[in-house]
């Protein structure tokens, strides 16, 4: 995003107190938001008020156990990705173009 579409969507999310979402391939990967709103947010679900110093310890290491698993499962896939076979053709699969005259063919582009 350019900064100044960037800075344009800032000054409008300060006037409407509106959040914005950003996708990353098609689903939905952060939330802008002023900083007041996400101290908020994180003050009335935290769930840590009248906990006893055991269970905050216990929530604590439940949240780094649930961060552990993500992290591992982030790292499997990213190893899986890297050592997926590439498909390649056989020469029986390979399809040979036949040649098409220059006014046959269309570029797309993104307008």
């Amino acid at each position: 995003m350019e900064q100044n579409s960037f800075d344009r969507l800032l000054r409008f999310m300060a006037k409407s107190g509106d959040r914005c979402v950003i996708m990353e391939k098609g689903q939905p990967a952060f939330v802008l938001m002023k900083i007041e709103d996400y101290e908020d947010l994180l003050m009335s679900h935290s769930g840590v008020d009248g906990l006893t110093e055991e269970e905050l310890l216990d929530k604590i290491n439940g949240e780094i156990a649930l961060w552990r698993a993500n992290q591992e499962d982030d790292a499997a896939e990213e190893i899986m990705t890297e050592n997926s076979p590439q498909y390649e053709p056989r020469e029986s699969e390979t399809v040979e173009e036949s040649p098409t005259p220059e006014t046959d063919r269309y570029y797309v582009e993104p307008v």
